[in-house]
C-alpha cells in the first residue's frame, strides 16, 4: 500500500517542508523513490537554503534546471564567518538569475525570488559593493 493513498497531500506538504527545514542533507529526500522525487522536488526547489560559500559555488555553477515555484522561491545564503571577498557578488548574482530563470532559455516560468535572506559580513569600504545592486538586480 502506497502512503500516499492513505494521507492527504496537504499533511504530507507539512511533513515534507518539516522534514526539509531539518534535515542536514535536504537534497538527500528527493532520492529515497520516484514518488517522493516528484512531490519533494519542487518544494526543495521553492526553499533554498545556502550554508557556505563552497556550496553557493556549486549551486551558481549547476546546470540542472529546477522545478518550477509556483508561489515563488524564498533564498537564503548564509555565509558564517569574516568578511567575504568582492567575488562572493559575482556569485550570488548567478544565484539570484538562476532562481529568476527556470528553463533552457532563461524564460520565466514561474514566479522568481519572493523572499531572499542574506546573512554574511560586509563593508562600505569594500570596493566591490557596486556588485551588491547588481546582483540584487537579478530579482525582478
Amino acid at each position: 500500500m502506497n502512503s500516499f493513498s492513505i494521507l492527504p497531500y496537504e499533511i504530507f506538504e507539512e511533513v515534507l517542508t518539516f522534514a526539509l527545514d531539518v534535515s542536514p542533507n535536504p537534497h538527500l529526500i528527493p532520492t529515497i523513490s520516484r514518488a517522493w522525487s516528484a512531490l519533494s522536488l519542487p518544494l526543495l526547489h521553492s526553499r533554498l537554503r545556502l550554508i557556505s560559500a563552497v556550496q553557493l559555488q556549486r549551486f551558481a555553477n549547476s546546470s540542472g534546471t529546477l522545478e518550477c515555484a509556483a508561489g515563488g522561491r524564498y533564498v537564503e545564503i548564509r555565509l558564517p564567518g569574516g568578511t567575504q571577498s568582492t567575488g562572493v557578488w559575482a556569485i550570488i548574482e548567478k544565484v539570484l538569475m538562476r532562481c529568476e530563470h527556470c528553463d533552457e532559455e532563461g524564460m520565466k516560468c514561474c514566479r522568481g525570488v519572493r523572499s531572499l535572506r542574506l546573512v554574511l559580513n560586509s563593508h562600505l569600504s569594500d570596493p566591490g559593493v557596486y556588485l551588491v545592486g547588481k546582483a540584487l538586480g537579478q530579482i525582478k
